[in-house]
């Protein structure tokens, strides 16, 4: 089986970036959902081809051009800590190996429980 795996971010899973002014981003965001949206639809007509397709949707990870955004409150990610490259490249070479075999069509948030209580932080 081959695998595609489309990256996204996290914001796709959430509707809305986390930066300021959401209207500046909001077009960049809908490029996000769109790419989500359509992993999991190739995902379901390919998988008789032999293709397994899905997305990655890192959370903030700690790279230069982030460490400014990096200054969140604990709270808005339940696992804590600052996401790392690293944590990403595994969920991506787990979706190459064959314990992934059965798996195709979902997006998955690498980005330590930030989307599951991000909709209610305001």
């Amino acid at each position: 089986m081959t695998t595609i795996d489309f990256i996204t971010d996290a914001s796709g899973c959430i509707g809305r970036s986390l930066a300021r002014p959401l209207s500046a981003l909001g077009c960049r965001v809908a490029g996000v959902l769109a790419s989500s949206v359509v992993a999991r639809s190739v995902a379901a007509t390919c998988a008789a081809h032999g293709l397994r397709i899905d997305a990655v949707a890192p959370g903030t990870t700690d790279t230069p051009m982030t460490a400014s955004m990096l200054k969140l409150p604990a709270i808005q990610c339940p696992l804590g800590g600052v996401q790392i490259e690293a944590r990403v490249a595994d969920v991506m070479a787990w979706r190459l190996g064959e314990s992934a075999v059965r798996v195709t069509g979902p997006v998955m948030a690498v980005d330590g429980g930030f989307t599951t209580v991000r909709p209610l932080v305001k």
